[in-house]
Parts: structure tokens; sequence; C-alpha cells
């Protein structure tokens, strides 16, 4: 472990154990919307009896008094150091002690009463006994009194943010971790690496080099997480209205730390091979993201290993190498050249709405792209004598002010032939400060129109607090069904069955995934239609199966006989 990491875990946290944040806090906004949620993901999945005792449940906490019914409700645990018991303790708001009360003695087997202190309460069952203690409109339970002993946790607090945020979310803080759990985890980490760093008998100095530093590379990058991470939040929310659900998860860091420093290197303002394709896409990937200090130098490294590789297998080829050694050494410049300018970027998009017509656009940015260009007209001519290759088409035509050049392979992989046709062809080009590539039927050279006939776009602000976006990802689900239809297995068959009936309505099978980042913080929004819900429906249905008609829908929530 490095000297700087253990220094920073040796000052992280030299609190008591009482005065320790909790490590974890899982809260909801409120039982309300607890029993809301759930009605509504059981509605969209098409509940049947099979999973009826879940709406039992919910009818019982439908007809709770004396708890707070608008505030959150959730658990809070703490870590002890290593070898110690965590600590839970759940947290439900009070409206009325004697309601509360009396909604408890309902319940069969069950039975609250006061406790040695004044309030703390005992709720007892036929398995065990909680206790409970009741503060700032709170009532506190857990398993052990003394989890409950000392100043208690100020929930409205704690779950302020959650709360106005997310209908669900779980928070694990970083002040809340003894730092020997830390210690513990980076002292693994550097011995897996160690262990896994063996050199191959096949492996030059240079390649064994290359990979040691990549190694150390990752292993100071995750440590640097280990260190540097404040709070780790995940946020659930569904929306009615919108008809989605959407999923948050957010890393901060803390001020001043290295990891800091390296999400704010991450969200250069670059632009992007943006495609103006009107079209939906059946996928649509996109990534631009700045590469500076260590991770520039490493990739400078694997593109001069790159050059030495090929240098070497071209000296073995004379003829070959009076052909290719120039348009090679031009790219291979120009990858040199894009690094240095630390700027990563590309976006992908398949295209279609049925198997066999679906068409492949990429783009990936490069410096020097016009002598990417020349390159590619030196090199095609010599790929065309491949015996792989049927023919290749110089200049096959020209979009946006990019020459594309076609290459048609003598044989056609049957998972090409599914997706893009009985005689797809490749197109490739470079320019615009991009190289480009298609691979379709007669549809590419269309769709490759469409997507370079305007000027490329300024960097996107979709992301959250108008943030660049590091990585976006769209699927829409319907192109894939039939795609997988095509297939014989069994499991395929009743995924198609499940699917159709879930994104039945076209517009409600769409997910969006987006990675942005800022000056101490990274967050990963995605957000999914409604129909990804209603592929819960077998999972729920499977999981009511597990569970006798007869059998109550929780021993704790029968009601006490008269």
């Amino acid at each position: 472990m490095s000297v700087a990491a253990t220094a920073s875990l040796a000052a992280a946290d030299d609190r008591s154990p009482g005065s320790r944040e909790p490590a974890v806090v899982i809260c909801a906004r409120s039982v309300d919307v607890v029993i809301d949620r759930v009605e509504y993901v059981l509605a969209l999945a098409g509940a049947d009896a099979r999973i009826e005792r879940m709406r039992e449940i919910l009818a019982f906490l439908n007809e709770l008094e004396g708890i707070d019914r608008e505030r959150p409700v959730g658990l809070l645990v703490d870590l002890p150091p290593p070898g110690g018991e965590p600590q839970v303790v759940g947290f439900v708001p009070v409206a009325g002690l004697d309601e509360l009360r009396e909604t408890i003695s309902k319940i069969d087997g069950v039975s609250f009463s006061p406790g040695e202190s004044e309030g703390q309460w005992a709720l007892r069952s036929k398995q065990q006994t909680l206790h409970v203690r009741i503060a700032a409109g709170y009532a506190h339970v857990a398993q052990s009194e003394k989890s409950l002993s000392g100043e208690l946790a100020d929930i409205s607090e704690i779950t302020g943010d959650l709360t106005n945020r997310y209908d669900a979310a779980v928070m694990f803080e970083r002040g809340g971790l003894p730092p020997a759990y830390a210690v513990a985890a980076i002292a693994k980490l550097h011995q897996d690496a160690a262990r896994d760093l063996i050199r191959r008998d096949d492996e030059s100095d240079a390649e064994f080099e290359l990979r040691s530093r990549a190694s150390e590379s990752l292993v100071w990058l995750i440590e640097q997480v280990v260190v540097g991470s404040e709070r780790l939040t995940l946020g659930l929310t569904f929306s009615r209205e919108d008809q989605a659900v959407e999923l948050e998860a957010t890393l901060k860091a803390a001020k001043a730390s290295q990891l800091a420093r390296i999400f704010g290197d991450l969200s250069g303002n670059a632009r992007i091979p943006e495609m103006a394709v009107e079209e939906p896409a059946g996928v649509e990937v996109a990534a631009s993201l700045m590469v500076t200090g260590e991770g520039r130098e490493l990739l400078s490294e694997v593109v001069t290993q790159l050059r030495a590789e090929i240098d070497r297998d071209l000296a073995k080829d004379p003829a070959a190498q009076a052909v290719l050694d120039q348009p090679l050494s031009t790219v291979l410049d120009a990858l040199e050249s894009t690094v240095d300018a630390g700027r990563l970027q590309a976006s992908l998009r398949v295209i279609g709405d049925a198997p066999g017509e679906m068409v492949l656009l990429a783009g990936v940015g490069i410096e020097k792209s016009d002598d990417v260009d020349a390159a590619l007209r030196q090199f095609l001519p010599f790929l065309a004598h491949s015996e792989d290759v049927k023919r290749v088409d110089l200049d096959a035509g020209t979009v946006g002010g990019v020459a594309f050049h076609r290459i048609v392979h003598k044989r056609v992989r049957k998972q090409d032939r599914i997706l893009y046709g009985d005689e797809p062809a490749m197109y490739v080009g470079a320019g615009r400060d991009a190289f480009w590539f298609a691979l379709g039927g007669s549809d590419a050279p269309q769709n490759l129109d469409k997507a370079l006939s305007g000027e490329t776009s300024p960097p996107s602000t979709r992301g959250s607090d108008g943030l660049h976006p590091l990585l976006e990802v769209d699927i829409r689900m319907q192109p894939w069904i039939e795609l997988v239809s095509s297939g014989s297995q069994q499991q395929a068959k009743a995924f198609v069955t499940a699917a159709r009936a879930a994104f039945a309505e076209t517009d409600q099978d769409r997910l969006h995934a987006e990675m942005t980042a800022k000056e101490g913080e990274l967050r990963l929004q995605v957000r999914m239609d409604e129909g990804y819900i209603r592929m819960l429906a077998p999972v729920l249905s499977a999981r009511g199966e597990s569970h006798s008609p007869e059998e109550p829908a929780a021993e704790l929530l029968r009601p006490r006989q008269p």
C-alpha cells in the first residue's frame, strides 16, 4: 500500500464509534410512497393470485394508525471495527403513541410495553424482542438495547436530501466506515495484483513492462476510489406521469482528494463524432472523455508498443512492408496525436426495426483525419488481394465531405446475415476529425448520408446539471425482440413471449443511461420506460409460486383472533 494512502486512512477518522455517522442509510420517502409505488409496480407487472399475498401486506400497512405516513422510514447501519457486530436501527415516524399501541395490540402474539427508562419500549413476539426508543417524533427500533444508547441520529438531517430527490435510496457514508476496512481492502488489492503480475514465457520485456504499468495504474486508481470516496448514493424514483423509472448512482469524492481531481479531469469539453440520424436507433452509444497524466502516458506506451509489433511483423515480409509501411505509420502518427490531445471520443448507432434491415454506424474521433484518409487509399488496394475479400471499391460515395470506400467480403457470417441482410458491405472513411465505419445492406449509404449530412454539433449538454456526458447508452427493445425470436432455444422463446407482452406499446421500450462528471463527483443516471417493469411479471409470479396459497402474509401481520 502507498505511504500516502496509509497516512490518509490513519487520519481518516479518530472519533469514537458513538459519534460516527451511520455507515449505511436505507430510506423511503414515506409509508404512503412505499405503498403507492409497490402497488404501481404490481399493477404494471400484471400481478395475479400468486402474488396476492403482497397486496395483503399492503392492505395491512394501509390500515396502520399512529404512524406518520408522510415522513421518511428506513434503516441505519453502524459498522464497528472488524470483528464486531453491525448495529442496525430501524426508524419509523410516529404520529401518535396511543394510536400506535392500539394498532400493535391487534396483532396476534405481539405486545408493546414500556421499558425501564423513559421513552423506551419493548416490542415482543414469539420469535424475538425488539427494543424501541421514541425521540424527536421517531420510533428507533433495534435488536440490541445498546444500539439505542447515547445520542440518537437526527433522522431529518440524515434523510432530508435523499427523500427530497428519490422515492427510495441507499447511502454509503465513508465517515461511518472504520479505517481498518479500507486498509484491509487496499492491502488485499495489492496482494492480488502482485500475485497476478507474473511474467509469461512468451512475453517480451516491452510487453511485460507495459502490462506492469497498466496494472500499477489500475491499482492506483482503485486505491484513490477507496481513499478519496466520501459518499455513494443509490436512488430510485418512479414517475407515473412520465411512465418511467429512474435510477441514479452518485459517487462524491472528498474535497482536495486525488479522486476529486480525476473526476474533474474526465469532464473536458470535447467534441464527439455526432450523427444527425433522426430515425430511432435500436442501440446508441456515445463516449467522450479527457485523459491526462498517467492515463495519457499509458496510452502513449500502448501506441509505441503497437508500432514496434507492426514493424517486427512487416520486417518478416518485405513485399508487404514496401506497400504498408507508410500508410500504417501515418495511422499510428494520427493515433499518437489523438492521445497527445487527450480526447477520447466515439459514437455508435444500430438503426433498423427488423432483422436483416439493420445498419451499424460508428465514428471514432481522431487527429489528422485527412492523413488517415490518404493512408486508407494506399492500404485498401492491398486489402483487395486478401482471400477473404471479394472486392474493394474506392470512393464508393462522398457523404458530408467524407469519402467512403466499400469493402465486400466473400463470406458473410451467420450473425451478420441475420442482422444486416444477405449481402452486407463494409464502408470506411476518414474526415471531419473522425474515422467513420458502417456495416449494412443497401440501406447503409442512405443512412450514412443522413448521419453526416449536417455539420458536427457542439458538445451535448443533456447530462445532469448541464454537464457534457462522458458516456451515453440508449436502447430500444422492440428491434431486438424479433431478432431473438429467430433463435430456437426454449429460453429465447420464453423471453420473446414475455417481451412482446411487456413492450406491446412501442413507445414504452426505451432505456437510457448517461454518466457525467465534475470536480468531486461522478454520476450515473438510468431511465427505463414502463415496459421494463412489465418484464418483472414472470419474476414476481415465480416468487409467488414458492409460497402456499394458504400461507399467511407474514406471521407478525396475522390479526389477533377475538
